[in-house]
């Protein structure tokens, strides 16, 4: 009989961590050898999460700050093949809101750390909705 209250308890805890993938996007790819595609580009990438608890939500612009730390990666470049993965990680009256935005970074022609040029990338063939419209 002390069992059930302690597996009821259990149950309600752990039952409530799960993980979801929404949306996963991807832009227009350029073909090798094609004209415009310099080499192979550097990976490079940016996330952002948002925490909600009981539907209350503090921080609202997670998307924003993911589209700027992207862009901060290739200051001087093209960004292009981009793709976004929209996932949510549940926990007990609790999720975590996640954005991962990935690409690849062309035509850098200096450093990377190179904070003097405030110029932000291109980016190029974006189709993306999490992604289009929103001003950097």
């Amino acid at each position: 009989m002390r069992l059930l209250p302690v597996l009821a308890l259990g149950s309600l805890i752990f039952s409530g961590c799960t993980y979801s993938i929404h949306n996963v996007h991807m832009s227009d790819m350029s073909p090798a050898g094609s004209s415009g595609n310099d080499g192979e580009g550097r990976l490079i990438k940016a996330q952002a999460e948002q925490f909600v608890i009981l539907g209350f939500v503090g921080q609202t612009n997670y998307l924003n700050e993911a589209y700027k730390k992207i862009q901060d990666e290739c200051p001087k470049g093209e960004i292009r093949g981009i793709s976004t993965q929209h996932s949510t990680a549940h926990g007990f009256f609790s999720w975590t809101n996640k954005i991962l935005i990935q690409g690849n970074c062309y035509g850098e022609a200096t450093a990377r750390n190179d904070k003097t040029d405030k110029a932000k990338p291109a980016v190029r063939g974006s189709r993306d909705d999490s992604v289009k419209g929103i001003s950097g």
